[in-house]
Order: C-alpha cells, then structure tokens, then sequence
C-alpha cells in the first residue's frame, strides 16, 4: 500500500486542491485579510491582502445577475447538492457542445478550484483569491472577471453558496497553518461581495463544504467535522465560536477529512484517513446535534490508503476505495451491502454518481487509463466499463439527461450514454488536465490547470454531431469471431506446414540405406 499512498499523495499535493502539509500549530488568532478593489477585467498579480475592515472588490460594471436556490440556473456546491448525487434537473445543454467561453487563469494562479454558477454568476477558487466572472458578459473571444476576493494562502478546496433568507452566500476556506485557517463568508448581492464573517476552526482544512439549509459542513486535518451556523448578517472579526457552531465533532482516531461530508436524511456522512497507517473510516454524525450516528465507523478490514467523497441515494451510503473497490454502507447503521472490484483506485476528491439506483464511479491510476463503471446500485453487479485513453484524477461524473460527462487529464471534456458503454461526444481543450464539472445556467463549465488554463464553459452546438465510440473494454462479438478465424487459419496453416515437414523428414529416415558397389 505504500507505492499507492505515495503516488496519491503527490499527485494529489501536486495539484495544489487538498492534502495540505502537515504544518500546524497552536496560537493565537490572525485576522484574516479582507479585499482590495479590484477594476473590472483586471488580470493582473492579485493585489497584496489588506487589514482594512471596510474594503470590498469594487467593480465597474453591475454585478451578474444571480439564480436560484436548486434552480436549472444553479450550481452552488460540490456534485451541485449535500447528497454529491451529480445529477442535473432537465433544462441543461446536452451534447453536442461548442466553446461559449474562456476565463484565462489569473495571474500567480496555477490551478483553481471545480466552478460554481449561480444565475450568470460563476465563481472559483484559487490560492490566492476566490473569483467572480459574469458569463452574459463573456464572448467566445473576452471573457473578464467581475471580482476578486483576496484570500490568504491555503489549499484549494471547493466554495459553495448557500442560500439563507433568501441572501446568497459566498463561503470558503483559507490558511495554509492552523492559526489561519478560517471559514470565511461573503454577501452576493447587487452590490460588491461584502464581507460578512470569519469563523476560526481548530486545523488546516481542504475538505471543501457542503451546505445544507442553513448549516454549512466541512472537516479538517485533524479529524473534526464541522456544522456551522449560516447566517446573512454582518459580525466585526471573528464570531464567537458558540454562536458560530451549530456542533464539532471530533473522531477519536483523529484523521484527514479530504473531501466535502454528504448530507441526507439528518446524517452527515465523512470520509476520514490516517496517515500513519492508511486506515480509512467512513463516518455518520446526527445533523442536529453532531453525535455519532452509527454503532461504529465503516472501516475496511485491509487499510485502503485513501477514500473517496461520499455519495447518499435513500438509504445507501457510496464510497469508492483506493484498494480497487467500491461499496455500499447502510445509511441507516454503516452495515456493508456490498462491495465491487474494479480496475483500478479511487482518489479523495471525485465522488460517485447517482441516477435511478444507477452508479457511476471513475477510477483512474495516474498517467493511465481512467475506467468509467455503472453498477447496480442494489447489487454492486457491474453493467458496463468504459475505458479511457488518459487518467481522471480531481474529476466527477456528471449526469445530464441520458449521458455522463467526464473530464479528463489530457484535457478532453467527454460525454457518454448513461444506457450503455458508448462515448457520443468529445471535445479537446490543449494541454492541461480537466478539473471538477459544473452545469447551470445553460452551460457546462470545468475548470482548467496549468499556466494557460482557468474556466472553459460549454454550450449546446446544434450544428454539431454526435460519434459512437464503443468502449475498447466490450466484447466485439461479430469483430472477435473474424480475428478468431484469422487466427485459426493461421494456426491451421502452420500446423498443416509443420506437419508436411515432419512427414518429409520421417521418410527420409525410414529410406534404406543404398549398397556400396
């Protein structure tokens, strides 16, 4: 298990989105930086954070108009919903699609975070600040943001937006070192993001966050999980603790949380590892009062190394595992359902999908193939696996109508049938690997790493045309019989030659010898 947790881990570490260093330590607060003003399509080296309580991004245009909450217009978290279903509501572009736009990776960024859309609002986090770009001002050819948030270094996890009282809500981590870590919330509105409040958490976090209603999840390094208390109005430096937190939860064993909790039915669901001894335990924790859900965490008997996000359809729990298998846990007691091998690990940050007691799960090994799977979601019984010529570290199955999308490493946004192993739609974006899908607001937007990368979004191409590519995994019967009997008749032959050559050499040898005269 060593090799896998060391490739993970510098995978992972190498594209800046999570399992932070293990930097930490006490002391006392540092007040988080608060935004500079930004000028409207500015791309520049991202302004030096300043103390200042009162400064907000100032934008010269009217900020994009926002959406709804679980809205066709909306976006707000990881997978799009506390369940991590990455299913999409009808309404959304369907492949074929054509490039709307790009946002070019601001300055000192090199990866940022999956995109958020709320309305015409889409925003993403990098290390050095959290970005609003409007995409009804944006054109196939200019695409600039509409404001910045400076935030103080730390790793990359994914925002969300909640929705509370009708206020929308920017939320975000920051803090590379326990002192300044922070969960951090702004104001959308009709004016600048304003600054709301800060809420100082125990360790470095990269889980990202998950809202639910009006409490927002995330977890950190040190193995707590956290139930915040939003609320719209505006609090001076930090907020008190008791009125900030709805519960903490500390699991005894301690632990990485790498991934945004799920939230259903009153439980909120975690996936937690140990560094030292590649043990991974999922984890459910009452959502009213943050106590412990289950008789015991889910451990797998072999130590898997890593987990995946959690996944919650009705009363099934889905986790995939760095030891090749994906398993189903009872929602309601942790029990194991089932368990399904497949080819390859699963990584911290892509979670599987859920259609109408369908999975959809990517493993990948990096540099590899990555291996697209639909499972029965009663059975474990794998339907079908769709190969793919590049691995998909950071990436989720979405689903839209009939088909997943997936992106990949080597920078191709593809789309396959939901029914069946057959790729209808690909589309390339050059180098630099494919990061987190989001779709709302009539787009399909994925973020992009590298120094040439940023935001890429999709619209539907009506001129466009749909492929059928099947999976090189499937069994080509009518294929497989013509090589067998291409092969067949070359074995015949041979056999038929070698056979003619030893009949030749037995007669020599049974010839009598000639009499010498």
């Amino acid at each position: 298990m060593a090799w896998r947790a060391v490739l993970v881990a510098s995978v992972v570490t190498g594209l800046g989105l999570a399992l932070p260093s293990t930097a930490s330590g006490a002391g006392s607060p540092t007040p988080t930086p608060t935004p500079t003003p930004t000028p409207t399509g500015s791309l520049a080296a991202t302004p030096t954070p300043t103390a200042s309580a009162t400064a907000t991004p100032s934008p010269s245009a009217p900020p994009p108009v926002l959406g709804t909450a679980g809205g066709a217009d909306s976006w707000l978290q990881f997978q799009g919903g506390a369940t991590h279903t990455g299913e999409v509501s009808s309404g959304q572009p369907l492949p074929p699609l054509r490039e709307a736009w790009k946002f070019a990776m601001p300055a000192k960024e090199r990866v940022l975070s999956g995109a958020l859309v709320d309305g015409q609002l889409v925003v993403v986090e990098g290390r050095h600040g959290v970005y609003g770009v409007d995409a009804a001002a944006c054109t196939p050819t200019a695409c600039i943001q509409a404001w910045m948030v400076p935030r103080v270094d730390g790793p990359v996890a994914m925002p969300a937006i909640a929705v509370v009282g009708g206020e929308h809500l920017l939320l975000f981590t920051e803090g590379a070192k326990a002192p300044e870590s922070r969960l951090v919330a702004y104001l959308l509105g009709p004016a600048a993001p304003k600054l709301l409040w800060q809420v100082a958490l125990d360790d470095v976090t990269s889980s990202g966050i998950s809202v639910d209603g009006s409490t927002a999840f995330l977890g950190d390094r040190s193995g707590t999980v956290y139930g915040v208390n939003l609320q719209a109005a505006r609090v001076p430096g930090l907020r008190p603790a008791e009125d900030a937190f709805a519960w903490r939860f500390k699991f005894p064993g301690g632990g990485i949380v790498d991934a945004p909790p799920a939230v259903a039915d009153g439980k909120v669901f975690a996936v937690l590892r140990d560094q030292s001894n590649g043990a991974v335990d999922v984890v459910a924790i009452t959502e009213a009062i943050g106590k412990a859900a289950w008789p015991q965490p889910y451990s797998p008997s072999a130590p898997p190394t890593y987990g995946s996000a959690p996944t919650v359809d009705g009363s099934r729990v889905y986790v995939g595992f760095a030891d090749q298998t994906i398993r189903a846990l009872d929602a309601g007691d942790g029990a194991s359902l089932w368990s399904s091998r497949v080819n390859s690990p699963f990584f911290p940050l892509t979670a599987p999908a859920v259609s109408e007691g369908n999975v959809f799960a990517l493993a990948t090994l990096p540099g590899s193939e990555a291996g697209l799977y639909r499972l029965n979601g009663t059975t474990g019984q794998r339907d079908w696996w769709f190969e793919f010529g590049s691995s998909t570290v950071v990436s989720s199955p979405v689903l839209v109508g009939p088909y997943l999308y997936v992106a990949l490493d080597d920078g191709r946004l593809a789309a396959v049938q939901q029914a069946s192993d057959v790729e209808v739609w690909q589309r390339g974006t050059g180098s630099g690997g494919l990061r987190p899908i989001a779709v709302g607001g009539g787009m399909v937007v994925v973020s992009k790493a590298g120094s040439r990368g940023g935001l890429v979004a999709f619209e539907h191409d009506p001129a466009g045309h749909l492929v059928s590519i099947v999976s090189p995994t499937r069994l080509n019967l009518g294929r497989s019989l013509l090589h067998y009997g291409e092969g067949f008749a070359v074995v015949a032959a041979v056999a038929l030659l070698l056979s003619y050559a030893m009949g030749r050499v037995r007669r020599r040898r049974a010839r009598p010898a000639e009499e010498p005269a």
